[in-house]
């Protein structure tokens, strides 16, 4: 009998930290990235690539802040770009920037994720 609950408070153990770890690689997943990128996605306030402009080149997640979606032009640099709709990169991408690209119109995104 000792011996079984034993291995109930080892699994309950295990369990408990498995899920400590499992939260914990969520979150630092949804972190902004650091290291910057060669490619560098470039949002406009305004259409036609006017207004004030924000350079989003961090590796991995970049949040297109509200009011940004005016246009945009993506330089590419040996890293593609994924697009989502959602302000947390979840969620199906809409597509991926494999080359340079622009949109001279407002768009939907509201994050970009850099491959680097």
């Amino acid at each position: 009998m000792r011996i079984l609950q034993s291995r109930r408070v080892l699994t309950v153990g295990a369990l408990a930290a498995a899920m400590l770890l499992t939260s914990q690689a969520a979150a630092f997943a949804n972190r902004p990235a650091t290291a910057t990128a060669n490619s560098v996605f470039t949002a406009y306030r305004g259409p036609n690539y006017t207004g004030r402009a924000l350079d989003l080149k961090a590796c991995g997640y970049n949040g297109i802040p509200a009011g940004y979606n005016g246009s945009y032009q993506f330089q590419y640099d040996e890293q593609s770009a994924t697009v989502y709709n959602s302000p947390d990169a979840t969620g199906a991408a809409v597509t991926t920037l494999t080359a340079d690209a622009e949109q001279a119109s407002p768009y939907d995104w509201q994050s970009v994720v850099i491959n680097c």
